[in-house]
């Protein structure tokens, strides 16, 4: 089958801003999506769940008073949008008719840069972000932010993404437009637009949309301190391999987790384990794990055995081929809408400076091999036995 896909991975634009662009008239739609270098890492002491607030006053933005916010803007052409932030980056994405991936892209282009909010929009939005604190209740990022702070030196805002509810009613106008000028910067930016639109048209208007704006030096951070995690109550967590660094490293956490939960099941054991923040890939940068839940004893030890065979090799072939196999469609099957290629095109863009297509990353599963699985078994023992 000949695919009628095309991609423009642009340069990195003066601005500082990383387009990525896929043409593809199968999709009769177009998805545009920006992902910005903060996350609810960079909340402080006294500001906890303010990433999170910034990630809905975008939404909220108005190019002028007489204008519709993004939101509703979006609404009004059809559209449907979605956002997430995630401990370093946040993600916006929005599905819309494939005439309107230009204006799209510059009303996002004004959201992202502008820094002033309205004190009542702000009291709105924090209202929206205290509901959806306690409508999830205690427990909510169980168990990866537990384990990404005891990985990342105890820092509360690895814990709990979404805020604290006395924080957030603390925050004023001047806090947030501070945060977003060091933050929401294009240098500190990713776009990709892709679905059933023209490269050579879309390319321009991101370089129009962007370029000029005032930037800042905040970048995403190096890889923070890298240290286990030793069991307590069942959880262990174990730093991941830098995936710029050492891609096919950090994807045989993924296969191996993938085989030793099958293993686990199969046995009538409680328990997982799980690479990926929140079991999924690709989602930080910085200090990326991979995170086992073993509530029972048994489940534990269990564990540990599988690890020690593992590491001991050989691994049969076919369960090998299956593991990577289904980490490989996994990876793949975000990619299979517009809306998911785009979130991720633009996740990659901002996390992995260099990178190809997203597709590209997905295959290179398969570069996992029974070597590196038994490497990795054997590293993650260190840490398997008994609190």
């Amino acid at each position: 089958m000949t695919s009628t896909a095309m991609t423009s991975d642009g340069p990195t634009r003066t601005s500082g801003i990383r387009p990525r662009v896929r043409a593809d008239p199968r999709w009769r739609i177009a998805a545009v999506s920006v992902a910005v270098g903060t996350g609810h890492r960079a909340d402080r002491d006294g500001t906890r769940g303010l990433a999170h607030l910034c990630e809905h006053l975008v939404m909220r933005h108005r190019p002028d008073p007489a204008a519709p916010e993004l939101f509703e803007w979006l609404d009004r052409i059809g559209g449907i949008a979605g956002a997430h932030t995630w401990p370093d980056h946040t993600v916006f994405t929005a599905l819309v008719p494939p005439a309107a991936a230009g204006p799209a892209v510059r009303r996002f282009a004004d959201a992202i840069s502008a820094d002033a909010v309205a004190a009542e929009v702000l009291a709105e939005e924090i209202d929206k972000v205290v509901e959806e604190i306690r409508a999830l209740g205690p427990g909510r990022g169980f168990p990866w932010g537990i384990a990404a702070a005891a990985l990342g030196g105890g820092d509360p805002a690895l814990a709990d993404g979404y805020g604290d509810v006395d924080q957030l009613r603390a925050l004023s106008p001047e806090q947030v437009a501070a945060f977003r000028r060091a933050h929401y910067r294009p240098g500190n930016t990713a776009v990709a637009v892709v679905g059933d639109i023209d490269p050579e048209r879309i390319d321009p208007v991101i370089a129009e949309a962007f370029d000029g704006r005032p930037d800042s030096s905040d970048r995403l951070g190096r890889p923070g301190r890298r240290r286990a995690l030793s069991p307590v109550n069942g959880l262990i967590a174990y730093p991941m391999p830098d995936l710029n660094r050492d891609p096919v490293a950090h994807l045989t956490h993924l296969v191996l987790a993938r085989l030793v939960t099958r293993r686990l099941g199969a046995a009538g054991h409680p328990g997982w384990l799980r690479a990926g923040w929140f079991g999924r890939s690709l989602t930080v940068r910085r200090d990326d794990m991979t995170v086992a839940l073993l509530p029972a004893a048994g489940a534990r030890r269990a564990f540990l055995d599988h690890l020690r065979e593992l590491a001991g090799g050989p691994v049969p072939g076919a369960e090998l081929d299956q593991a990577r196999e289904q980490v490989r469609l996994d990876l793949r099957r975000r990619l299979d809408s517009p809306e998911g290629y785009a979130a991720e095109a633009s996740r990659i863009a901002l996390l992995l400076p260099g990178a190809g297509p997203p597709e590209d990353l997905a295959d290179r599963v398969r570069a996992v091999t029974e070597a590196a699985l038994s490497r990795t078994a054997e590293a993650l023992t260190v840490f398997g036995g008994p609190p």
